[in-house]
Formats: C-alpha cells, sequence, structure tokens
C-alpha cells in the first residue's frame, strides 16, 4: 500500500498525484507530503511521527501487515542470504522525492563516520524520470560540496546562524555559483567550470570521452528549454538530462 510521508521543513512539488485535499493530512503542523516511500522498513525520523510513518504495509488476500515483519519471518528466503548475513534485515528503500524548491544543504555521512555515533551510513542515487519532470519546478538544482578553502570555523558559524533562515550556507558551495550563473544562462562562466566538472567526472570513473559527453548534456540540460533537450541517458553513471 502507498506509504506518504510529510516534512515540515519542505514544500510538496505536487507532483505525486495525490488529491489537492490530501497534501496536508497530517495537519498543516506536520507539513505538506513530499515524498512517497516504497519497500520501506525504515521508521521516518520526523518529530511527531505517527506510529507506523515511513513504514510499507503489505496487503494479501485481504490481510494486512508490514513489510518489516515479513522480512523479520522471511529472513533470507524474502531478502536473499547476503542480505541477510550482512544486515539481519532490508536495509535499503525507494521513494518519490517531491519538492517545491531545494532541499536544505546537509551532508551524509560515510558508513564509518557514521560508525562512530552509533549510526549507519547513508549513500543515496537519484533517477529523474521524465514521465515526473517534464517542465522545472523552482529553482530545481542541487548543490554539491564547498568552496576550496573553506574552513571549519565557516561552517561552524552557519550552523550557529541555524535559525536566522538563510545562514549563508550556500555562500560556502562552488556549486552555488556555477548553478547561478546557469539560471541566468551565462555561458561564458558555465565554460570556466568545464574542468573541474570533467575532471570531477574522471575521478568518479568516467573516462575522458564520456567526461566531456556528460558535461555537455548537463549544460544544454540547465540552458535549454524542456523542450529541446537532448534523449535522457540510460547508463546509470552519467547524470540524468531530463529537467529535475
Amino acid at each position: 500500500s502507498p506509504t506518504w510521508v510529510p516534512r515540515s521543513f519542505l514544500h510538496p512539488g505536487k507532483r505525486v498525484r495525490l488529491h489537492p485535499h490530501d497534501y496536508y493530512a497530517y495537519g498543516l503542523d506536520r507539513g505538506g507530503i513530499d515524498e512517497r516511500w516504497f519497500a520501506s522498513t525504515t521508521e521516518a525520523a520526523n518529530e511527531g511521527r505517527v506510529a507506523d510513518e515511513g513504514l510499507s504495509w503489505c496487503i494479501v488476500e485481504g490481510e494486512r501487515f508490514l513489510l518489516r515483519d515479513a522480512v523479520a519471518e522471511g529472513q533470507a528466503r524474502l531478502v536473499g542470504a547476503g542480505i541477510w548475513k550482512q544486515y539481519g534485515k532490508w536495509p535499503v528503500y525507494s521513494k518519490f522525492f517531491d519538492n517545491m524548491g531545494p532541499i536544505p544543504h546537509h551532508m551524509h555521512q560515510s558508513f564509518d563516520d557514521a560508525k562512530l555515533v552509533g549510526q549507519e551510513g547513508k549513500p543515496e542515487s537519484y533517477y529523474f524520470p521524465p514521465q515526473y519532470n517534464n517542465c522545472d519546478n523552482n529553482f530545481p538544482y542541487t548543490f554539491m560540496g564547498l568552496e576550496p578553502g573553506t574552513t571549519k570555523e565557516d561552517v561552524r558559524q552557519c550552523l550557529e546562524h541555524w535559525n536566522r533562515g538563510d545562514n549563508g550556507i550556500l555562500d560556502l558551495s562552488k556549486a552555488y555559483t556555477c548553478i547561478k550563473a546557469i539560471s541566468k544562462k551565462k555561458l561564458e562562466t558555465i565554460a570556466a567550470f568545464r574542468e573541474q566538472f570533467v575532471a570531477g567526472a574522471k575521478e568518479k570513473g568516467l573516462g575522458a570521452k564520456e567526461a566531456e559527453e556528460a558535461r555537455e548534456k548537463t549544460r544544454w540540460s540547465r540552458v535549454g528549454s524542456c523542450d529541446n533537450l537532448p534523449p535522457a541517458t540510460s547508463k546509470p553513471d552519467v547524470p540524468s538530462v531530463g529537467c529535475p
């Protein structure tokens, strides 16, 4: 059955096709529904959450039960011997991620760093299906990383200003400068980031030719309109091309 998750600090993009009256079904104080989770045995870490928030339910022949309970009973028969041996649970899930604007600048800890505080790492990957992204939403860009030379004190100061609204964290991001230029179609500024884009893509395992192709596709997907984009790539290691 569908698993809907609200977020109090974001606004729904309204592309998950809920009835207009249902986007704030949990109440205005809980925020709008902007995520739909699939095959989840993970509780949503929301303040004031309901008991089963984030957990997927199964419905079989009129019987309703949690996927988490099914995994606990089926174990390796359900999730595979390798997954069960290493994790003892189903450790991943997928989601529709649907926000009107950009999410706050944040980080995910590596497995090693998360282990130091008793948590698990959180790797993610994204795909922008054209069926749900046939036009831009409000500032549909992703901020990546920090400006070289950024110090711990710079970041700490932004965190201390958390409740000011704009705490200045995006001023420390190299992507912010480049993306702002893309939104204004400043081709000369975009071109200035070419070497850094290609070098970063190569560090992630792309060949020189593939890195150049990825850069061109990303450039035109941002500068052009939604009506004249090149076809989306099917290669999982090349950035998505459709309007996100």
